[in-house]
């Protein structure tokens, strides 16, 4: 689930209207980021930009109405903003860049370009999926507290990263700000773990039967086969546990299989 949520409240109305929706624009309506509401906002800001050139008189009024609207939406929560959930295949295809890597850094900016209060992320890259990476890598995602400004962004299902933690990116294309958030948000993070016999595991919280649905099964490792069908039981909390985790050998071999 996502919502739109804490919005910067010191710029004034028409300040917030225009970030606000040229954020929208530019950072949340991705081809494939899974969000029900992308095509009405792509409506309202094609509608809003026909108008203004028209009435430029009604520049704030038409901010205001969209900007209002955007909160209705917000306020309704989980029922208006629910993200749509992506399988393997659609993550990877809505991916530049799908990559193992370490979170080095965390840095927030004010970004003139979004008027938003913005944090860069940087990775050590250790393994490149699909892609060409290589050393470092680094992301812009909309979000913050500005130290010493009083500046603050909030959007809830921004992922945010944890320096020292290792994580497998799903990366859509940088958009025209600069903007990288992974791909359905959440839902292109995957968390890295060490199980107890030493192996590296990921997990995004979502059932992996679920996430590899609509992969042939000749392309399904038969670890991963095997072990959803000795726990079929996803009510089962710790049935529903392993469910969520794959192995990240298993993971690259599916990797592998798709292609670039």
């Amino acid at each position: 689930m996502a919502a739109f949520t804490g919005l910067p409240c010191e710029r004034g109305e028409l300040g917030e209207s225009r970030a606000a929706l040229q954020l929208l624009a530019d950072h949340m309506l991705h081809d494939d980021n899974g969000l029900h509401l992308t095509q009405i906002f792509c409506a309202l800001m094609g509608a809003g930009r026909n108008i203004l050139k028209e009435h430029a008189i009604m520049a704030s009024t038409i901010y205001r109405i969209l900007f209002s609207w955007l909160l209705l939406i917000a306020s309704a929560g989980s029922q208006a903003a629910m993200v749509v959930p992506l399988g393997l295949d659609r993550l990877h295809g809505g991916a530049e860049f799908i990559f193992l890597g370490e979170c080095l850094s965390n840095t927030i900016a004010y970004d003139r370009s979004s008027d938003m209060v913005v944090t860069y992320t940087n990775f050590e890259v250790i393994e490149a999926f699909k892609g060409s990476l290589s050393g470092t890598h680094s992301i812009k995602q909309v979000g913050g507290s500005l130290p010493g400004s009083g500046m603050v962004t909030k959007f809830a299902g921004v992922p945010q990263f944890e320096v020292g933690m290792r994580y497998v990116l799903f990366l859509p294309p940088v958009s025209k700000l600069g903007f990288s958030t992974p791909v359905g948000m959440e839902q292109g993070l995957f968390h890295v773990r060490v199980d107890s016999s030493g192996a590296q595991v990921i997990s995004s919280g979502r059932d992996v039967g679920e996430l590899l649905q609509n992969l042939p099964k000749n392309r399904i490792p038969s670890r991963v086969a095997d072990k959803l069908s000795a726990m079929p039981d996803k009510d089962q909390p710790a049935q529903a546990k392993a469910r969520a985790e794959i192995h990240l050998d298993d993971f690259r071999s599916i990797m592998h299989g798709m292609g670039q």
